[in-house]
């Protein structure tokens, strides 16, 4: 299975609720986070609460954040997901993004380097999932890198979200340390 790949179409926590279910029957594997599934539900949980905090009817993610989706939807937050979908990606992974995403909320999809319209500081928010090690160093994936690059330039809030409880034991996957520049904020660290 490809980690990265997989993240890309399901998001970095819905990964971590899976991954959690395992871990309590007792599955490991080394290119895993270990958590226990209430640590996540409440990590995702405080996620969702920190993000409606922000008081933003738009949010452009830079993974597609099912969990997180959810744990919106549950709390009857009725704006606008945006979902940049990397450039390479294939079809069908563009297709599975498509299809995972919760009904009850507008979801938008855009390629990578499209900006998206009537998304301004005021009602939007860059999201970007990653998390934050000992030590404040903050890891998100490559293509998560590259699209934050070509975002950073958004002038409103651009929010690092730690995916991960801090007790979750994370391994290397292939995570880029992100600078403090490309986020106004973080949340769930």
């Amino acid at each position: 299975m490809d980690l990265q790949k997989t993240i890309a179409e399901i998001g970095l926590m819905e990964i971590g609720r899976v991954v959690a279910r395992f871990t309590e029957r007792g599955v490991k594997s080394p290119f895993l986070p270990i958590m226990m599934p209430e640590a996540m539900d409440r990590q995702i949980e405080r996620l969702a609460s920190e993000i409606l905090e922000l008081k933003k009817d738009n949010l452009f993610l830079m993974t597609p954040e099912i969990a997180l989706i959810e744990a919106l939807v549950d709390n009857d937050w009725k704006g606008t997901v945006m979902i940049a979908i990397p450039r390479d990606s294939d079809q069908e992974s563009s297709d599975r993004i498509r299809a995972n995403v919760p009904k009850g909320i507008h979801v938008s999809f855009l390629m990578e380097g499209e900006f998206p319209e009537d998304f301004i500081p005021e009602n939007g928010a860059v999201l970007c999932a990653g998390f934050t090690l000992p030590g404040m160093q903050n890891k998100i994936l490559p293509s998560s890198y590259r699209m934050m690059c070509l975002y950073k330039q958004f002038a409103g809030r651009r929010v690092l979200v730690s995916a991960f409880p801090e007790e979750a034991d994370i391994p290397e996957l292939g995570w880029i340390n992100a600078d403090l520049d490309f986020f106004t904020s973080k949340i769930g660290a």
